[in-house]
């Protein structure tokens, strides 16, 4: 099993689309800091289907998230030069704001997704408390 977790700051505001197919995707990327003397990390993130229509409205720039999903990788060959090219994103089934409950905007927890525990997870281990002020920046 592959997944990854991370907690960080969006740059922009999530931007909403739709595929060919009809099928919803809310895009955003999410600064992770590693400490004060490194840059952050930029990871970008995709939502797809009602989730993402669900999310996109409430995922605005500087929110703290809290963000689980499986990584992926895209490949391509350049159609300038030839060369392969690649982008990695992370296909979030997870989210939460992680920050403090004035980065809401008055709106309770309408980003909360239920999900099933994994194997081996309780039910308690789901509910996590990451209102706490983090300084990120």
């Amino acid at each position: 099993m592959l997944k990854l977790t991370a907690i960080g700051n969006l740059g922009h505001d999530a931007e909403m689309k739709y595929l060919e197919n009809g099928n919803p995707v809310c895009n955003f990327s999410i600064a992770v800091n590693f400490g004060k003397d490194k840059p952050p990390r930029w990871i970008r993130c995709a939502l797809f289907g009602d989730k993402a229509e669900r999310a996109s409205p409430h995922l605005k720039k500087g929110s703290c998230v809290y963000v689980e999903g499986i990584p992926d990788v895209h490949t391509w060959i350049s159609k300038d030069d030839g060369v392969a090219r690649g982008s990695q994103e992370l296909i979030v089934n997870y989210w939460e704001f992680a920050g403090n409950k004035k980065d809401r905007d008055g709106d309770p927890e309408p980003q909360r997704e239920a999900r099933e525990p994994l194997p081996g997870e309780s039910a308690d281990t789901l509910d996590l408390d990451l209102d706490e002020d983090v300084d990120f920046f």
